[in-house]
C-alpha cells in the first residue's frame, strides 16, 4: 500500500494516530506488555521531552517558536499585580511561558546547529513531515526535516562526542529509527545532528554505516512481526516467567581492580 505524506500535521494529531511508530517498536521489543502500557501513557510528557520539543521548535520552526513560546523572567512574582497581569496577557495570547534558562538554551542550540555544516541544509526542504502506511501493519513516522533523499534528525544530548553518541544510538535504538524512517519514506540518507544541551552547545554530525542500518532493519522486522502476532490473538505478554541462568559478560569485569 502506498505511503501517505502529510506536511505540517499538528503534533497532537499525529501522536493520536494508533499506528506503530519507532517508539512503539522499541517498546514492543522490550515486551508487548510494555507496549500496551506505553500506548496508554504516551501523552504524559516529561520535562526532558518538553525541552526537546522546545529545542526542536526553535531550530526547525523559528516562526512557530516566536509566537508559541515566551521567555519567563526569573524575577517575576505571580502573587503581585504585575505578575498576575503578565500571566493573564500570556494566557490571552495562548503562549507558553518557558523558564529563562530553558528558553536561552533552546536559542543556543538553534544557533549552534545553524552555524554547523548542516545549517544550510535545513534552509531547504520541509520540516515536521508525517508519513503513514497501512501495510503490513499500520505504520507511521514523523520526520524532523526531509529534502529529497536526505532526512535530518536532531537529537539533544548531554554528550555529543562520537563515542558517547554511539552508546546513545544503541541504548535508544536510533538505528531502528533510521531504518524505519528510510523504509517508510523511501530515502537513502539519514543524518543525526547530536547537539549538547549546555554551553557551548557542541554539535556532532553523524550517519550510520550499513551494519547499523541492517541491524535496525532486523529490529524493525521483528517488531512488526511481534505486533502482527499479538494483534491476531489479542494477547500482549511481558517477560517469560521461566528461570534462566545469567552468564557474566566481559563488560561486567571491573578492569580497575588491582591484585
Amino acid at each position: 500500500m502506498t505511503t501517505i505524506r502529510i506536511d505540517k500535521m499538528p503534533a497532537e494529531t499525529y501522536h493520536a494516530k494508533p499506528h506503530l511508530s519507532k517508539s512503539g517498536m522499541s517498546e514492543l521489543l522490550r515486551s508487548p506488555a510494555h507496549y500496551q502500557a506505553w500506548m496508554k501513557s504516551q501523552n504524559q510528557q516529561t520535562p526532558a521531552m518538553a525541552f526537546g520539543t522546545l529545542a526542536h521548535t526553535a531550530t526547525l520552526e523559528p516562526d512557530v517558536f516566536s509566537w508559541k513560546y515566551v521567555e519567563q523572567p526569573d524575577d517575576i512574582d505571580f502573587r503581585t499585580k504585575a505578575g498576575k497581569e503578565w500571566k493573564a496577557a500570556i494566557e490571552f495570547d495562548s503562549k507558553i511561558a518557558v523558564k529563562s534558562a530553558d528558553y536561552q538554551a533552546a536559542l543556543g542550540i538553534r544557533n549552534a546547529v545553524m552555524r554547523s555544516p548542516v545549517g544550510p541544509m535545513l534552509k531547504k526542504g520541509a520540516t515536521e513531515v508525517s508519513y503513514f502506511n497501512e501495510s503490513p501493519v499500520p505504520l507511521k513516522a514523523r520526520v524532523d526535516h526531509i529534502d529529497g533523499e536526505r532526512i535530518i534528525d536532531i537529537k539533544t544530548t548531554t554528550d555529543a562526542t562520537e563515542r558517547a553518541f554511539m552508546r546513545t544510538v544503541s541504548n535508544f535504538k536510533y538505528h531502528l529509527q533510521a531504518a524505519h524512517y528510510m523504509a517508510l519514506t523511501g530515502t537513502t540518507e539519514f543524518i543525526f545532528v547530536a547537539v549538547e544541551t549546555d554551553p557551548p552547545y557542541a554539535v556532532g554530525l553523524y550517519w550510520l554505516d550499513d551494519a547499523w542500518i541492517a541491524e535496525g532493519q532486523r529490529l524493525r522486522d521483528r517488531a512488526i512481526q511481534i505486533y502482527q502476532e499479538c494483534s491476531q490473538v489479542d494477547a500482549w505478554p511481558a517477560y517469560s516467567v521461566g528461570f534462566r541462568k545469567l552468564s557474566m559478560p566481559a563488560w561486567a569485569v571491573d578492569s580497575t581492580t588491582e591484585e
